[in-house]
């Protein structure tokens, strides 16, 4: 069911022709997120500052975070802390596993990409999903290991 409701979202964003231009309540799309993800909203998982308004489709930004949130939380680990900042007009996807190869970093988001010895179940459709979503939306997308160990996905959204 989870393969065909990914394969189906990629069907539907690669003929997208949506509106990107309602204003975007970032802080809020990502509290939703969370509690979505059954993940808590705290202080530590939901951090913003110098919140600017932007544009954008909310149900796809939506997505895309569901999307992070559930990577970070089946790769990162059982104990690993996941949280979503908000900064300017960026939302970024963190968590304190141990981060990513470099040459799995690169091949990020390329269809059916599961890196070699995954014992995770998935398709490799999920950084799919989020790159068409940046893609629609003008954003800039990257994926960075953090320096004490685990990774984060930034959307940057323009003006």
């Amino acid at each position: 069911t989870r393969l065909l409701t990914q394969l189906l979202d990629l069907a539907r964003l690669d003929y997208a022709r949506l509106p990107i231009d309602g204003a975007l309540d970032l802080p809020a799309l990502a509290r939703q997120a969370l509690l979505d993800a059954g993940l808590p909203c705290t202080d530590e998982t939901l951090r913003c500052r110098n919140v600017q308004p932007c544009q954008g489709h909310a149900e796809l930004i939506g997505l895309l975070l569901r999307n992070l949130l559930d990577n970070a939380r089946r790769y990162a680990g059982e104990t690993a802390t996941v949280c979503i900042e908000v900064d300017g007009r960026s939302l970024c996807v963190c968590d304190d596993g141990p981060g990513v190869a470099p040459d799995v970093l690169e091949r990020l988001g390329e269809r059916f990409f599961r890196p070699p010895g995954q014992t995770q179940s998935g398709a490799g459709l999920g950084v799919s999903i989020v790159r068409r979503i940046a893609a629609l939306h003008s954003g800039r997308l990257t994926f960075d290991n953090r320096q004490g160990g685990g990774l984060c996905v930034t959307l940057s959204l323009p003006a």
